[in-house]
């Protein structure tokens, strides 16, 4: 590593960036010895990113996988393949060995150079495990704060491109990382947590056109409540300004953190272990960096993360309202409801003066009543009755929250069970209904507020209904954490019908889809999705039921910030003329994809035993040997709803829940000429039963001969008869570009998978002349158009290639082929109407070119 005069150097290298826009720089490579011309740029030409786009991108919700590049620079990786990689000269604002997560230590925080830089001034440097040695070699290990460096790397977003990725440069090893000099340390800039984000994850907006700018760079936040403790395993946090707007720490640095064997090699930060802010804690200032969070976190959009001592100042806490009890949950006309809960001191802050139960009855006034402390452990109670002292009668309608007030006048409330928006009433109070007798799933599911909570949360019930997934359409365990178990039961099509029923094999042993069935359950969210489980009493109603029909909904219905799909959690649904928008849309679960009719994305969860996959080789639920893939179409799917990694998303059960998949191809009876449009994943999935179910006897391709097989090539033509008409569907990855190999003399040649032109297709070598292209349609016909599935025949005069392509991208290495439409016709027809057409034409010198119009091989025989 070289240390060179900062002053004259910094000087040079600004002076060369401003005299030319794409200025470079080479650079050797110690391990492939070569040298390597790069663009020299500063961290803001690396980040910046047009405001427009930013502004379309806020209105996409974050869940949308198909235009993360309206939040990407130009020069990441798959934005553009030009200039992706760089040399960035850069002051190094944290070492490696402090921000450890995802990478162990081997991560920089850099900045731009441009002294008080106000945006777009801060960049990740992550460099890989496998990397190591070489970085070691380059002098990564030995950067210190305030260096100014130059380094070479590529642009990514990580760890894959989403609207809620980062930026982020990959060095390459083998570069030695030359340091300049050295240059103060920025300040962070004071901001808002609405610059960041409005609202509460997940339901409100991500703040791209006044947060982007300040990915990777410094930020203070001042006068803040922690709302939530986020992952206690590893000592996060959420905090909320005085509008209610949250947002999230990240532990990406060696210290507040409770750390991780596989993120964070030094442990747990024994500071933060003491200092952990608990909810209702102030936090009067915190300063980090800006970055995001991917899997199921990365909803939450942008997050602090917090670097060193001194980057959290808490400040007086308020009280916490902790462990809602209710007894009974289910209530009955003859119950007397006792309320408790736990109302403490929080650290940082004053003892408790008393603690209020806050009740409305059937969206009546609000009536405070002081609840008495019970016992040492700072439990508080009170019942809930009329005025008379007695039980409210059936069908009594009720809602409350609890409030502790400290010795100063501080609050904090608990309104609800969930852990999210616990403190927020806008989201949800703790309710209930007075019921005699059993319940409805309508009962249990039921709930008017957007945090999904049962009012019946913890409590015993008993419902009945019909059995819509059983062992023989869902995996008994999940395929993964994100996925759901077997069993959901469901009364009738209208909303809040369904619902989760997580009975083990012994219980449930011997019922089945369509079975009529009553049960008693405790009531439990597993992430947020109701669910029953504790199950006993089960009886059988009657057998042979008609399952509950699907319920047509759109994709759209299910978008992250939906407050109507609720409704529809555990049911049975249908969507219709879907569209494979992204094969990989969550990072955390390959298994999982996503689909669209136009209206919005909804996630397609893997636990159903049936063929389809995105992921090739999958055995998660027997063989799943349909693989789809980006741009396959779904006419029809059924599934049940669910929800995980923060997103809505249906499992389908049995293959009986997929109907039309796949691009539609219809052939005549008879011989055609036919091909493979669509890579297909396995290789076993080439055999001609998968790809055209219905044809008679083999299929015969050519090379000097005809010759037959039973397994199908993507690049060739083939003969192949059907006894009638036959329309075939067809899944697979789309092919737009591909380079045919061909003899001298006729070949069957296959197609692409969109319609191209004959004319876009370019020989290789240069000497190498095609004829006219030939489809058959009960006789030969030039074609100017090759059309997905069609075979078609091609002359060549030499060895060589035929490049393919859809869009004639390509630069000619010579025409391909005469188009049609210059060539002069004779038809003939005879006396039934039949008719072919002749056509002819001269080359430029005013000859005929015999070789174009000579015909193929004679056709396969009837």
């Amino acid at each position: 590593m070289k240390r060179l005069l900062f002053l004259a150097l910094v000087a040079l290298f600004a002076m060369n960036l401003q005299a030319a826009e794409h200025k470079t720089i080479k650079r050797f490579n110690k391990i492939t010895n070569t040298w390597l011309e790069t663009p020299l740029v500063e961290v803001r030409d690396i980040q910046i990113v047009p405001q427009d786009s930013l502004a379309l991108a806020e209105t996409l919700p974050i869940s949308n996988t198909t235009q993360w590049k309206l939040q990407a620079a130009d020069r990441v990786r798959t934005v553009s393949t030009e200039d992706d990689t760089v040399t960035v000269i850069a002051l190094v604002v944290v070492p490696t060995n402090v921000i450890t997560y995802t990478a162990r230590g081997k991560t920089l925080l850099l900045y731009d150079t441009t002294t008080n830089i106000q945006a777009w001034g801060g960049l990740l440097a992550r460099s890989e495990n496998v990397d190591s040695a070489e970085m070691v070699a380059a002098g990564y290990f030995n950067l210190e704060q305030g260096d100014v460096i130059l380094l070479t790397g590529v642009v990514q977003e990580f760890p894959t491109p989403q609207l809620y990725s980062a930026t982020q440069l990959k060095p390459l090893p083998g570069f030695e990382i030359t340091v300049l000099g050295k240059k103060a340390l920025p300040t962070p800039i004071r901001k808002n947590v609405s610059d960041f984000y409005i609202g509460i994850p997940t339901t409100g907006n991500v703040k791209f056109s006044t947060g982007e700018q300040y990915e990777g760079m410094l930020v203070e936040l001042v006068n803040l409540t922690c709302d939530t403790r986020l992952n206690t395993s590893r000592g996060t946090i959420t905090m909320i300004d005085a509008s209610g707007n949250q947002i999230s720490t990240y532990d990406c640095s060696r210290y507040f953190t409770f750390g991780s064997l596989t993120d964070h090699p030094f442990g747990a930060d024994p500071v933060w272990l003491e200092t952990y802010p608990a909810v209702g804690q102030r936090v009067d200032t915190i300063r980090g960096f800006i970055t995001t969070a991917s899997g199921m976190e990365g909803e939450r959009g942008y997050r602090i993360a917090p670097l060193f001592y001194g980057d959290v100042v808490l400040g007086i806490s308020l009280p916490t309202v902790t462990y809602h009890r209710r007894y009974p949950v289910a209530v009955t006309s003859n119950d007397s409801v006792l309320i408790q809960a736990t109302v403490r001191y929080n650290q940082g802050g004053f003892g408790i003066r008393r603690a209020v139960l806050i009740k409305s009855i059937n969206n009546g006034p609000w009536v405070a009543d002081t609840m008495s402390l019970v016992t040492s452990d700072s439990t508080y109670q009170a019942y809930i009755i009329d005025p008379e002292y007695n039980p409210y009668p059936a069908g009594t309608e009720v809602k409350y929250y609890i409030k502790g007030i400290d010795t100063v006048g501080n609050e904090q409330i608990l309104a609800n069970s969930d852990p999210r928006f616990s403190t927020d009433t806008t989201k949800g109070y703790f309710f209930y209904k007075v019921i005699d007798g059993p319940m409805k799933i309508k009962d249990v599911q039921y709930t008017p507020y957007v945090n999904g909570r049962s009012p019946y949360y913890g409590g015993q019930v008993t419902v009945s209904g019909t059995i819509t997934a059983d062992t023989t359409d869902l995996m008994k365990t999940p395929h993964f954490w994100t996925g759901t178990g077997v069993w959901y039961v469901q009364t009738g099509s209208d909303p809040w019908s369904g619902i989760w029923v997580a009975a083990t094999d012994s219980v449930f042993r011997g019922y089945m889809k369509g079975d009529s069935i009553s049960f008693k359950a405790y009531v439990s969210e597993a992430g947020n999705v109701t669910q029953l489980y504790n199950i006993s009493d089960v009886t059988l109603l009657a057998s042979g039921r008609k399952v509950p029909d699907p319920v047509l909904l759109t994709t759209g219905t299910f978008g992250s910030a939906s407050t109507t799909a609720e409704q529809w959690e555990g049911m049975l649904v249908l969507f219709k003329n879907l569209t494979v928008n992204n094969a990989a849309p969550y990072f955390s679960d390959p298994q999982i994809y996503e689909v669209d009719d136009g209206s919005g994305p909804i996630y397609v969860n893997a636990d159903g035993l049936n063929s389809y996959s995105v992921v090739a080789g999958d055995t998660s639920a027997g063989i799943k040997n349909k693989i789809l893939h980006t741009g396959d179409i779904i006419d029809t799917l059924i599934g049940i709803v669910f929800s995980s990694a923060n997103r809505w998303d249906v499992d389908p059960r049995t293959n009986s829940d997929f109907r039309g998949v796949g691009d539609t191809y219809t052939f005549a009876p008879g011989w055609n000429m036919v091909s493979v449009p669509k890579t297909q994943e396995p290789s076993a999935n080439y055999a001609i039963s998968n790809l055209f179910p219905g044809f008679v006897g083999n299929a015969f391709y050519y090379e000097g001969t005809y010759k037959s097989t039973s397994q199908l090539n993507i690049q060739k033509g083939y003969w192949m008869k059907f006894p009638a008409t036959k329309t075939v569907r067809q899944i697979g990855k789309s092919r737009t570009l591909d380079t045919l190999a061909v003899t001298a003399g006729w070949n069957m040649v296959g197609s692409l998978s969109s319609q191209t032109l004959a004319a876009d297709f370019s020989a290789l070598p240069v000497t190498n002349t095609l004829s006219a292209f030939f489809r058959f349609e009960g006789g030969y016909q030039i074609s100017d158009t090759i059309k997905p599935t069609k075979g078609y025949w091609v002359k060549a005069t030499e060895d060589g290639s035929i490049v393919m392509t859809t869009g004639g991208g390509l630069g000619k290495f010579n025409p391909a082929v005469p188009m049609i439409g210059d060539f002069n016709t004779i038809t003939i027809s005879d006396l039934n109407g039949n008719n072919q057409v002749l056509y002819f034409g001269e080359d430029a010198e005013g000859k005929i070119d015999l070789n174009r119009f000579e015909m193929p091989p004679p056709a396969m025989e009837a």
